[in-house]
């Protein structure tokens, strides 16, 4: 008779069955999510995401209370993928200069994206509105980023690859020399995609930029113009 399997030994199922109660749930966010994006808050109505989801509106109230709950839901939850794509990065676990190009290599993948610049126009247009709409995107978005780079940036003070600092205010810088130029000009519609060699280009700056801040020597790059000491002009006294 053969042994049993220890619990660590057996395998799990792939998939964990989902009750029908959150499957409906999840489809309500998918669908919403996506006519929101392509209409606004006030170009969708319950009665067309319904009819789209199959059901009824009691399901909405049920899970959301509401149109204004399902909205701040779906937002909630785009924001959560937009920072799980940048958070799964594998550069976390590389050397330094590694995993900052890495990483900024996958922020800007998933902030240069056009569904994520979809969803930032939506969520400053109904902040106004709906403050809580900018709550939300702030706390899925660059908060979670802050967090996990603070992290990142504290365990690298602890190897002596930072100089001391706050990390959490390194965290904010780096996330801010990213999240501004071409974010911003694909959110106000004044530029296009940039290639990826440009991207690439915009990363190396701002990690060159970054290190020079705030690593020790070891970690920074300097051209060999400013490692060459300077001289002092020689001036002719008569």
């Amino acid at each position: 008779m053969p042994p049993r399997k220890t619990p660590a030994q057996k395998k799990l199922p792939s998939r964990l069955p989902v009750s029908r109660s959150t499957q409906r749930r999840r489809e309500l966010l998918t669908t919403a999510a996506d006519m929101f994006l392509a209409r606004g808050y006030d170009g969708v109505t319950l009665d067309e995401i319904v009819a789209e989801v199959g059901g009824s509106k009691s399901n909405v109230y049920k899970h959301f209370k509401g149109k204004e709950g399902l909205f701040i839901a779906a937002l909630e939850n785009l924001g959560s993928e937009i920072s799980g794509a940048i958070l799964a990065s594998e550069g976390f676990s590389l050397p330094l200069r590694q995993a900052l190009t890495v990483i900024g290599q996958t922020f800007y993948k998933a902030v240069l994206h056009p569904r994520t610049i979809a969803v930032q126009r939506l969520a400053i247009a109904e902040s106004s509105r709906f403050p809580q709409v900018g709550q939300t995107w702030f706390d899925r978005g660059p908060r979670v980023f802050y967090e996990a780079m603070t992290k990142f940036f504290e365990e690298r003070q602890t190897r002596g690859e930072l100089r001391a600092c706050d990390p959490r205010e390194a965290a904010i810088l780096f996330h801010d020399m990213m999240a501004f130029d071409f974010p911003q000009q694909l959110l106000l519609g004044i530029m296009r995609p940039p290639k990826a060699s440009v991207v690439e280009a915009k990363v190396h700056s701002v990690v060159e930029a970054f290190l020079n801040g705030f690593a020790h020597c070891g970690n920074k790059t300097f051209r060999a113009a400013d490692s060459t000491p300077r001289r002092r002009p020689h001036v002719r006294i008569s």
